[in-house]
């Protein structure tokens, strides 16, 4: 009785919370680039790059295409010793837009940079000529709106950070949609967790932030001990009531989903391995939620085995998992004019709560996983 109950509430507050998100996702204001609105502000968008070559070049091919005056826009791949043909690649760009495109190389710095994200982005940042950086990853694509959407925002509001969505550009099959449908999510918490004032979070595919800012609160000392988290501990830096959400589908990075079990489970390892890291304690105590029902789910199910009862228990969690997830997913599918994605809905919860359990256990006691070809933890 003790250990229903507890589930129980567990399923309860989890219900709870994602009706808070929702809620506040649906008060939150649609940004929109005000129709008078002439950009002063140069903006540098910083790449960090490893082992791309088979996306570099589309990335960058669309931050040139964003309808944003070229004068007061540049691209800085930062290239962290990749093994392939990355930095040849986007040297043929700058050779082509020498005034728009540069390569940095972190083997030629003096002294060489150290290897890693971090240090790509603040080799990139250091030789910004923009007082405003915008980062994105080597692997996404920037819609047309993207810059104008960012800088208007930031020209009106004047937030010190600007956190934008990251959607999934996905083929039509149940492996890629289960994916974005995590990131549909993701999103939505993000958006409310910075407009209720609980925690920042955020993704590095899709953030913006001006070079004086970066460099007071000095960049990402304190934490370039860790591999990832170049995006969440940076904006646990600054002071949450400056930092923007910017809610519009045509500000929202598309970024490819992870093509095999394999490499989704390093990534969210990689994504897991952070939590012990958080200050926080409102984003503890969230992610402790949303591993803490799947978790019930499981226990009460393998329970079930030798006390019946229990597995009506894991029914009515998963039901009540279910129907605060579908509502949530289906307000974000629609305005990502991604509905679609829901007609996985089904094997996905199933696959989120199985995913969630694993990835929790083996990030606390793993706590390494393989990225860009290196061991990290």
């Amino acid at each position: 009785m003790l250990l229903a109950g507890a589930c129980l509430l567990v399923a309860l507050g989890y219900v709870l919370w994602l009706h808070a998100v929702l809620r506040t996702w649906r008060s939150l204001p649609l940004w929109e680039t005000p129709p008078d609105f002439e950009p002063t502000t140069r903006v540098s968008v910083v790449v960090a790059a490893r082992n791309e070559a088979e996306r570099i070049e589309a990335c960058v091919r669309s931050i040139l295409a964003c309808d944003y005056p070229a004068e007061l826009r540049e691209v800085i791949v930062a290239d962290d010793y990749s093994e392939d043909e990355t930095a040849e690649r986007v040297a043929a760009w700058a050779a082509a837009y020498p005034d728009e495109v540069r390569l940095l190389r972190l083997s030629e710095t003096q002294p060489p940079a150290p290897p890693g994200k971090k240090s790509a982005l603040t080799q990139g940042i250091a030789c910004a000529r923009g007082a405003l950086i915008a980062t994105t990853d080597a692997d996404c694509l920037v819609p047309p709106h993207w810059l104008k959407l960012l800088v208007s925002a930031y020209e009106r509001v004047r937030p010190t950070a600007i956190v934008a969505p990251v959607v999934l550009e996905v083929q039509p099959n149940g492996w890629e949609r289960f994916q974005a449908l995590d990131a549909a999510a993701t999103t939505a918490i993000a958006a409310a967790a910075l407009a209720r004032r609980w925690f920042a979070m955020g993704s590095g595919a899709n953030l913006c932030y001006p070079k004086a800012a970066f460099e007071r609160i000095g960049g990402f000392a304190g934490n370039e001990h860790r591999a990832s988290g170049d995006d969440m501990f940076l904006l646990a830096k600054f002071p949450m009531e400056e930092v923007f959400f910017l809610k519009n589908a045509q500000a929202a990075v598309q970024t490819r989903p992870c093509p095999t079990l394999s490499a989704f489970f390093q990534q969210r390892l990689r994504w897991g391995t952070k939590n012990i890291g958080w200050r926080n304690q409102a984003l503890k105590a969230a992610l402790g939620l949303l591993w803490a029902l799947p978790f019930a789910v499981v226990l009460c199910t393998l329970l079930a085995f030798w006390h019946l009862p229990l597995g009506g228990i894991a029914l009515l969690l998963l039901g009540a998992k279910a129907w605060a997830d579908w509502r949530l997913l289906r307000e974000m599918s629609a305005f990502f004019h991604q509905s679609q994605n829901l007609r996985h809905f089904w094997p996905a919860l199933g696959g989120h709560v199985l995913y969630l359990v694993v990835v929790g256990l083996t990030a606390v006691v793993v706590r390494r996983y393989s990225w860009k070809g290196r061991r990290c933890r």
